[in-house]
């Protein structure tokens, strides 16, 4: 079981996208909190929508919030209805994304969109799981960045994926209050 504090790293985010928002509203689109915590039984029917089961950091994080819209700036993390539906899927169709996760050294059957931005013309950043039996990091996250393959972030696990969210808002922050210091 994983030791990752999800409740306080939620906050966390809150607490920063809360500064960001009151010190510079015009760095930020309006965000939101996360969606409540997925129930069990929602979490089995999109595992079995994605055929396979989902790993223990992505669970943790479905069981304290059923996905985010906007956890960085347009960018939002799926939650169990987005598996359920198909619209995780339809983002493995946007434009050189296949093509992205093939330079980066895995089979698109390996990874699963877990975020993305609503509309690809604001922002072409994709969050990819990797399926946990892929002989290449397995259970990870790859951060496609949607402008510069060549930038995409691997992280070894969901958490510390989770854990560049939390730094990236506090950085948007911290950008913020210089902002309003000038």
């Amino acid at each position: 079981m994983s030791q990752f504090n999800w409740p306080d790293e939620i906050v966390r985010i809150c607490r920063w996208k809360d500064m960001a928002a009151t010190d510079s509203p015009e760095l930020l689109s309006p965000w939101s909190l996360p969606k409540v915590a997925a129930k069990p039984d929602a979490i089995a029917a999109a595992e079995a929508a994605v055929g396979f089961k989902f790993p223990e950091g992505y669970l943790g994080f479905l069981r304290h919030a059923n996905g985010w819209e906007g956890i960085v700036v347009r960018l939002s993390l799926f939650g169990t209805p987005d598996f359920i539906s198909g619209r995780a899927m339809e983002v493995m169709k946007r434009p050189g994304l296949i093509e992205a996760v093939v330079r980066l050294g895995f089979r698109p059957d390996q990874c699963l969109p877990i975020g993305a931005a609503s509309d690809p013309k604001y922002d072409n950043d994709v969050f990819l799981l990797v399926r946990p039996d892929s002989p290449v990091l397995a259970g990870g996250v790859v951060w496609v960045d949607g402008e510069d393959i060549s930038e995409s972030d691997l992280f070894v696990s969901f958490e510390e994926f989770f854990q560049s969210l939390v730094d990236h808002n506090e950085a948007l922050a911290l950008q913020a209050a210089a902002r309003r210091k000038q």
